[in-house]
């Protein structure tokens, strides 16, 4: 829960880089940052692509920028129409 404004919505386990330095800001033993999109038709295409695409070139940094540009307009499109939201909750 996103709490008022955003609401509940389905996550997922993110390994982001900025949670081993948040838990050592805070002094705590552990950290997990979750992701979500909305509508949730974007976790299933992720998801997909995980299962589909070769580690190999999920690692290649300069394919996913790639991947990233070609994917940012159809991901602004869909956002116009369906609205676009960032929450974090730590």
């Amino acid at each position: 829960d996103f709490g008022e404004g955003v609401g509940e919505h389905e996550c997922y386990t993110l390994d982001n880089p900025d949670v081993p330095t948040t838990a050592e800001a805070l002094g705590i033993q552990s950290c997990v940052s979750r992701f979500g999109t909305y509508p949730s038709f974007w976790n299933g295409l992720f998801g997909g692509l995980k299962a589909a695409l070769p580690t190999s070139l999920l690692m290649d940094r300069g394919k996913m920028q790639g991947l990233a540009i070609f994917s940012m307009p159809i991901i602004r499109a869909v956002d116009a129409l369906v609205g676009g939201t960032n929450a974090m909750r730590v």
